[in-house]
Order: structure tokens, then sequence, then C-alpha cells
């Protein structure tokens, strides 16, 4: 049983930073589109818009905790999983 928890544990760790991983493989290259498109501090936008994302997770999960806490679990998912794909489904 302690596998369980230990493996489920691990692949949460491994969901949580895939999403640090898949900007530090992109990174490289918006900084490059931003020096070609004349920005001379490209770096520094993609390493701000990195430190960006640490200060806005837990905002929103302030934000969306005190809205789940005040009309249920299952609307605060239906938001996110609204909020999280309405911009994919943009350039569909």
């Amino acid at each position: 049983m302690k596998w369980k928890i230990r493996f489920g544990a691990a692949l949460g760790n491994m969901l949580e930073h895939y999403d640090i991983a898949v900007f530090a493989a992109v990174s490289v290259y918006l900084s490059a589109e931003l020096k070609r498109l004349g920005y001379h501090q490209a770096t520094e936008i993609v390493w701000g818009i990195f430190a960006l994302r640490y200060m806005i997770r837990p905002l929103g999960g302030y934000i969306i905790g005190c809205y789940a806490d005040r009309v249920g679990k299952k609307p605060a998912l239906i938001l996110t999983t609204v909020i999280t794909g309405g911009p994919h489904s943009v350039w569909l």
C-alpha cells in the first residue's frame, strides 16, 4: 500500500512541475523571438514572465478557494476548467 502512496505523490509532483519544464524548453525560443522583434531585454522579460507565475498562482488559488468555499468544489472546478481551456479554444 505504501508504494501506491509514494507513486501517487511522485506522479503528482511530476505533473506539478510539467509546466515549468515546458516553459524552460520554450524560453530559449521565446527570448530569441523577442530579440528579433527588437526587445533589448528579452531574457529579462522571459525571466519576469517565469517569476510572475510564482506570484499569480497562489493568488489565483486563494481567489478560487474562496469561490469554492462559497459555491462548492464542483462549480469551482468547472470555472477553472473554463478559464484554463478558454484561451486554447480561441486558437483552434
